[in-house]
Formats: C-alpha cells, structure tokens, sequence
C-alpha cells in the first residue's frame, strides 16, 4: 500500500489478503508475479469507494525476461513500441483503475541505446495514462535497474534511479535501506529542484515513497510490529516523504496457521498493528502533540521481539471519503470478511471456513478506533456544549455474530465507571462521532442510520461540525422498526451557512444514544451500529430492474450452471452519476407467485454489476448453507430473483 506523506502498498494477490486502514492511503496496488496484474474489481470498488486510488503492476524479472521487455518498449522502428503503451492504458480504463507499478527486475541489454528508449517510453505512458484517465492516474516506478542497465537496488532516490524517476509519476525505493537514506533521497531532489534539472510536472517530496516490508527481509525495524522504526526514520509528517508498505497481509499470514485463528482474532491484531490499544476516552484529546501522542499510543508489540510498538497510522494524517454528492456515503463496517452473511438481520450464509470479498468492504467508523470520543451535554450554562463523558467509558469492536447487512457490524460497549456519581446526575444522552465526512453548505442530504441495542435505549443520527462542540440540527427524524431487533433512523442534514464560499465542510457524523424516558442508565449497554449512509436527497432512486436473462453454459443439463443477467432502468441511472446501490443480492426460490416466500440466498454481485455467474459447488460442510442452496437449484430448477443492497432506501 502507499501511504502518501503517508503510504503505497505492494499487496499479493491470494485471497485473504485485507486492507483494514484505507482513511490514511493515498494509493493501494496488486502485486502479483504474473507479468500483467490488474487489480480485482472489487479491489477496485473498495479503494476508489474510500477515495484512494488503485494500481495494477507490470513486472518483467529474471533474465528469461528480457526479450519480453525489449518488445514492450522497443518499437519496429528507431522509436518506441506505442502499441503496448495503448493495451496497457485500454486496460486500466477498461479496468477503472488508476494506474501501474512498473517493476523492471531483469538488466537491459546495449544499455546506451535501450535506455533512453526505455525511458521515453516510461514518459510517454504516464503522459497517456494521464490523458486517459485524468490528472489523479499514477505510473510508479520501482527502484531496480540503473541507468548502466543492471539491476542494482539503490534503496534510495539519487543520480542512478533519478531519470526513472523523473519520467515516471513517483518512486518506489527497495526497502533494505539504512537509516539515512530516507533523508539523503529528500536532500537528493532538493538540489535536483533547486537546480532546475527536472523536468514537468515538477516532483514533491511525496513522490518519494520510502519502501517497509512488513515480514522485515531487511527492512529496518524488522517488519511486523517493529517496522514502525522505519517509519520514524522516514518521519512522513516532518519530511513530507511518502512510505511504501510492502505485504501488508503480514496481520493475517503471520498467525494463520495458529490454532483458533479467527476474523475478529485477525481484526484485533491487525487493529493493534496500525491503530493501537484504546486509551481511556476521559483521557482523549484531538489536540495533543503528534510527540505526545505517540508516546500515549505505545502498545505491547505482539508477535514480534519488540518490548513496545507504536501504532502506524500515528505517522500519517488520515483523509475522509469521497464527498457524498461525488460517490454517496454507505458502510455496513465490514473489513469484507465473515463467518456468516446477514440479510437485515438474519442468516443467510454461514460458513466454517470463513468468506473473504474485499468489494464489500467499507468504512469501519474512522473516528472509533482506537479510542472513542464519548459526549455528552455540559452541566453549565445552556447545556449546548458537548464535552467529554467523565462518568461513562466507551469501547469499538466488530461484531461478527450478528449484523444488518454483511459480515459484521459496529459494537459500541458503554460501562458506567466506578467513579462514584448519583443516578440523577448520570447523563441519559451520549453523543458518539463515527466517521468524519466533506460536505458542501446549504444542499440537503439524507442521512440514515440501522442500529440496535440491548437496553431501553433510542439511537438516532448525530451530527457536528469538526473542531466545534455543538450539536448540527437535524430534521424530520423518522425511527422505523426493522425486522430482527433492528430500527432505522431518517433525518435530513443541512449544514446553513449565510456566507458559502462554496466550498467543503468537515462534519463529523455518528449516532446520539437516549434512555427512554425516566429510566436510569444502564450499568452496561452494547450498541450496534449495521449501516450509516449519507447521500444528496436529489440522488435518484434505487433501480427497477425491467427484464432477467438466463444463458446456460452448456454444461449437462443435470447441473446448473451459467450467468443471470438483467437490466435496469436507465433512466434512473444514468451513467454520470453515481449509482444509487452498492450491489445486488441474488436468491433462489422455489416458490409459486412472484413475490418469493423462501428465499435462498447464493450471492452478491460485485459491484453494481448487472450479471450473475452460477456454478454448482459441493456441499461444504454440514453447516454450511451454501452446498444446501446449490442443492436446491440443481434439484427443482429453482427460480432466481433479485434484491439490491442500497445506499438510499431499501
């Protein structure tokens, strides 16, 4: 992954291979050692939904290949090859991805005359990529092979990877670096900018990504929970450069072959990694030092040699997602993992083994973790201020037993603390911020919340302007029940502003949680939030779908197998806008009437894909529902049918 002045990140392609912390990316990439690797859509679908952009990789090592090399850069000619310049851009705007890592391990032969050929080529598809795709599209090169043509790893940035550099977008230093490399790279192109000697668009200090290998190989720090040394060497936030992380899938395959290694043993490992232990929330304050902070979030460095580790995400400054009236704001935080997927509420998938689909990935609440900010309504004045719970403390968590829709949901715990507070003075209303969002002043915005709890307890949408400790007005707040214990919530949000310069707010946005009536606070209360999302109230509607193909394979007729096609209404999607659903669920039902009564449930698309492929699977294990749904197509030639997964209304 690549964490700009923050991080890039060469990530396998297997498929436990998860990215928990998006907020504080600025690219991610799939690194493969097939020759061209574009990204999974739905790898694609998570990193653009977070707003970080995603990139595909070239990679040409060893020296079988070198012929393949010379013929992708190489014209028939005196000139370079632009044929494969045009496949390579067609592919990423076929693919809607962002860009390419161009990994060249192997040496270029007849250096003098190959070298500036490979070089202009390098230039060329990043001015193409750019035209293609826009001014975001990125061609990182990664630092391998020197002007001379060897490969030989500078692990820094100096005058024998510079022309690479300064013809692709950024760098990527090898990572088995000392400790002042990092320094002297930045140092390098200062004088190179001072000098003049770059050419257009001029380079930033960012664009040096300073390369960590999580399973050390090298890498200073030793990877793992120590490699947070090489990120203070690095110093992003000081130096301005950039950190690229290299197999973060370290949180999971370092422990997957320990006994009981589960999801939400995964989770917490992989939270203590990158965002450290929860402080006590009395003792939160957004305002400390980046110093001090670091010292308070020192945790326990497990798994590793060291003694202590601080939290890698200290090192970056975290950015919201896409404005809402850009791409509309839906979580149902799912790290897109589980044991079992829920349908409101209930069972529909359960499996042993577990599921990985990172396309249903989303916000896991970036204002929670690890530690919550825990309101409530000052005692002085007019009560208008919000301040911090001195009587209650507050913990996150995923639930991975029970959800609204996916994998997993937002577990709140409030504990009343043991410090000594009469019932009529604890407070009956807590206001908890979630995920910190952009918005434009004066334009409506629904705003829709699924939770439940387990005490008497109404839970309805809470919004604040970031840095002010006052409430934003909602209105028309609608509480709806749902099916399983669940209740949604409908508010607008308006953020009024006389003056608007027109540009973007930062809101905070979370839930207020309320005792009913007289009742006194509970000792103990678990909130769980299922589904947050934010979207212009002009965005139009979920679709119709107006017709459903089914085209077989071919296969014998005795088993089923093919693609479930339909369309939708096209006016209600019109394609320069966003769409108005995540993705569509996908049922079988042997029921007689249109509407069915007993839905199976067999999967999702990806994305908001229009197609279905269904392939018979063997029976998984006894309790498993997915060999019984694959049963039941084969058995009775069951119907199929459709519900979508919206980010409006269902």
């Amino acid at each position: 992954m690549l964490l700009r002045s923050a991080t890039t990140t060469k990530a396998d392609t297997q498929s436990k291979k998860i990215l928990s912390v998006f907020t504080i990316h600025s690219t991610s990439g799939n690194f493969s050692h097939n020759q061209v690797a574009p990204p999974p859509i739905g790898w694609v679908n998570a990193a653009h939904r977070h707003g970080v952009k995603i990139l595909g990789t070239l990679i040409l090592e060893h020296k079988k290949s070198i012929p393949d090399l010379l013929q992708y850069f190489r014209g028939d000619g005196h000139g370079i090859n632009r044929s494969s310049i045009e496949k390579l851009v067609s592919l990423a705007k076929e693919r809607n991805f962002d860009g390419y890592l161009l990994n060249i391990e192997c040496e270029v032969p007849d250096a003098e005359t190959n070298i500036p050929l490979l070089i202009e080529w390098i230039s060329t598809l990043r001015k193409t990529l750019t035209d293609e795709l826009g001014s975001h599209a990125q061609l990182i090169w990664y630092d391998s092979i020197v002007t001379t043509g060897e490969l030989e790893w500078q692990n820094q940035l100096n005058e024998k990877n510079f022309p690479f550099f300064d013809a692709a977008s950024s760098i990527f230093t090898n990572y088995t670096w000392p400790t002042h490399f990092p320094q002297e790279s930045a140092e390098f192109l200062k004088d190179i900018l001072e000098n003049g000697d770059s050419s257009e668009p001029l380079k930033t200090y960012s664009d040096i990504f300073c390369g960590v290998d999580m399973w050390g190989r090298g890498s200073y720090g030793g990877g793992g929970f120590g490699a947070y040394k090489a990120l203070q060497c690095i110093d992003p936030k000081v130096s301005r450069l950039s950190a690229a992380i290299f197999a973060q899938a370290w949180s999971w395959e370092s422990q997957e072959d320990e006994p009981d290694w589960t999801w939400q043993a995964w989770w917490e490992h992989d939270n203590l990694l990158w965002l450290g232990a929860p402080a006590r929330n009395h003792d939160f304050n957004a305002t400390r030092s980046s110093q001090d902070q670091e010292k308070s979030q020192l945790v326990p460095g497990a798994y590793s040699d060291e003694v202590q580790s601080v939290p890698l995400a200290s090192f970056f400054i975290a950015s919201p997602p896409p404005p809402p009236d850009v791409l509309p704001f839906h979580t149902t935080f799912s790290p897109g993992v589980g044991n079992v997927f829920f349908v409101e509420g209930e069972k529909h998938f359960i499996s042993s083994r577990g599921w990985t689909d990172l396309d249903k990935q989303t916000s896991l609440g970036s204002l929670v973790w690890p530690t919550i900010a825990l309101l409530v309504e000052s005692q002085d004045g007019d009560h208008s201020d919000l301040v911090l719970c001195r009587s209650h403390l507050a913990k996150p968590s995923l639930c991975f037993d029970d959800a609204w829709l996916g994998g997993s949901s937002l577990n709140i715990t409030v504990t009343k603390d043991s410090i000594p507070i009469p019932d009529e003075d604890l407070p009956k209303t807590f206001m908890i911020p979630v995920e910190k969002v952009t918005l434009l002043p004066n334009r409506r915005y629904n705003y829709r919340t699924v939770s439940k709890s387990t005490a008497v307890y109404v839970v309805k949408p809470f919004a604040r302007l970031s840095g002010q400790n006052s409430c934003v007005p909602l209105t028309t707040v609608d509480l709806i029940a749902l099916s399983n214990g669940w209740e949604e919530s409908r508010s607008v949000l308006v953020i009024e502003e006389v003056d608007a310069s027109g540009l973007y707010v930062d809101v905070e946005i979370g839930i207020e949680v309320s005792a009913v009536g007289d009742a006194v606070p509970a000792q103990e209360m678990n909130v769980y939030l299922g589904q947050m999302s934010l979207s212009l109230e002009s965005l139009t509607p979920p679709p119709r779908i107006l017709s459903l193909d089914w085209i077989p394979t071919g296969l014998p007729a005795s088993v089923v197998n093919g693609t479930l096609q339909w369309d939708v209404h096209q006016d209600l999607a019109p394609a320069d806008e966003a769409s108005s659903w995540a993705y569509f669920l996908v049922f079988t039902h042997n029921d007689v009437g249109i509407t069915p009564q007993h839905p199976i449930f067999i999967g999702t698309t990806v994305g908001n894909a229009t197609e279905f492929d269904v392939v018979q699977l063997p029976r998984e294990s006894p309790n498993s529902t997915v060999g019984d749904a694959s049963d039941e197509v084969t058995s009775h030639q069951a119907r199929l049918s459709l519900r979508r997964s919206s980010s409006l209304e269902e």
